[in-house]
């Protein structure tokens, strides 16, 4: 797999297919990393590890440079990889992409504190080989100590989002997770994905699926709009699912029904019909957008019901009391004495033998069930 993946190192929709296919089969893809990534993808265990040169402005001779300095020993902090790395094969373009892609995580501090600490470790470092070369000695140097190294900035983490923001602008995909690993469950579900639309495309017989219609879900991204030589709106947007990307296109007249919905980082189902002409990559022309809704996670639980039959009122407070003893989710209907009622959410169970046994103990065989 990690072959193939070296193969695909410039293709993204391929690569994130890729790694939603590892994913799916238990196969864990590590994020790029400067204390054990190679130049490409690798095998590292049971697992395969992301290549620096993978990552966007890191080129051979960086990751080169920075392969040579950690057979030294691990690094350990961004000053200790400033101090090690040939200052001539990085910069600070280079460290800032290997920061924002996750292969610095391991060192210390967090993403945004390194951000602001690579704007002058690389300087100070600089200028500290450039002293040393004109045979010029600090005050610390004469005696032979290190300098103090500025604390670093008391900032917070960035958000799970920005930081897969980040990931996706370095790398192309996302690494450490996903926008919408929360809907996995749902996308899993739809008929057509953009791994699908974009398999179409290597049939012998593509053209025949030009104006196949389709629903495809996912994030919306790269929202844009523009205007027509008849000087009506129209849209273009990127929509992003688990396996990789493909081109919307919202013609005026369907502009004008779902531009309150052409907004980036929605989640939506996207309702249309495929571009697939000449060499050109498949894009989807779009009729409807709705909102995706995640489930809801007790939907199932809800649609059924715990029925109870109670034949004496004296035997309520008993029946209270057990209902109370398996408090849940599940709404509760009650019978009681040929009257049907729908008990208060507060008297909702988390239905199991132990209290259908104790209720048909109580009240009587068959008193005592779940139904839809």
């Amino acid at each position: 797999m990690a072959a193939l993946m070296n193969s695909v190192m410039g293709n993204s929709n391929k690569l994130a297919g890729f790694i939603q296919y590892c994913r799916s089969h238990s196969i864990e893809v590590l994020p790029p990393d400067v204390n054990h990534s190679g130049a490409r993808f690798s095998v590292e265990g049971s697992a395969i590890r992301y290549g620096l040169t993978a990552v966007h402005n890191v080129g051979d001779n960086a990751v080169r440079a920075i392969v040579k300095a950690r057979k030294n020993g691990l690094f350990t902090d961004l000053y200790d990889f400033a101090e090690r790395v040939d200052i001539d094969a990085i910069n600070k373009r280079v460290v800032e992409s290997l920061i924002r892609a996750g292969a610095m995580d391991a060192l210390e501090c967090n993403r945004a504190q390194k951000l602001v600490l690579n704007e002058t470790i690389l300087d100070g470092e600089a200028a500290r080989r450039k002293n040393t070369v004109e045979g010029q000695i600090s005050l610390f140097g004469a005696m032979d100590v290190e300098p103090p190294r500025p604390k670093p900035p008391n900032l917070p983490e960035m958000s799970l989002k920005e930081k897969l923001r980040g990931e996706k602008e370095m790398t192309g995909v996302y690494v450490t997770g996903h926008p919408l690993d929360e809907y996995r469950e749902v996308l899993d579900k739809m008929q057509w994905n953009t791994a699908s639309v974009a398999a179409l495309k290597e049939e012998e017989d593509s053209d025949s699926f030009d104006r196949l219609n389709l629903s495809l879900s996912g994030m919306l991204s790269e929202v844009r709009t523009s205007t027509t030589k008849a000087q009506k709106l129209m849209g273009f947007a990127v929509l992003e699912d688990l396996y990789g990307s493909i081109e919307c296109l919202i013609f005026p007249k369907t502009y004008e029904n779902v531009a309150r919905m052409l907004q980036n980082d929605t989640v939506v189902t996207i309702s249309g019909y495929l571009s697939m002409r000449d060499e050109d990559e498949p894009k989807l022309i779009v009729n409807t957008i709705v909102p995706l809704n995640l489930p809801d996670k007790n939907a199932k639980l809800k649609m059924k019901r715990f029925y109870v039959k109670v034949e004496e009122k004296a035997l309520l407070p008993m029946v209270q009391n057990l209902l109370q003893q398996h408090g849940g989710e599940m709404p509760v209907r009650a019978v009681i004495e040929g009257k049907i009622f729908d008990l208060p959410p507060s008297f909702g169970v988390t239905p199991d033998n132990e209290l259908i046994s104790s209720l048909e103990h109580l009240l009587g065989k068959n008193t005592a069930k779940v139904a839809g």
